[in-house]
């Protein structure tokens, strides 16, 4: 019982701790040259995901 009790308690302190994610914009390095299908793609799809995780998203 007190090792249930002690990892409950370890559990919730690092809950506690946790910072919201992301704290800075999400960045989206596409390593090909611009206005190739993967750029493209990337642009298309960036702003519904920016809208379903608050917040936002630079491609790059």
């Amino acid at each position: 019982m007190k090792k249930l009790f002690f990892f409950l308690l370890l559990a919730t302190a690092f809950s506690v701790r946790a910072q919201p994610y992301p704290s800075k914009p999400i960045k989206i390095i596409i390593p090909f040259p611009p206005g190739n299908t993967t750029d493209i793609m990337t642009r298309l799809i960036g702003p519904k995901i920016a809208e379903r995780l608050g917040q936002q998203i630079v491609v790059e």
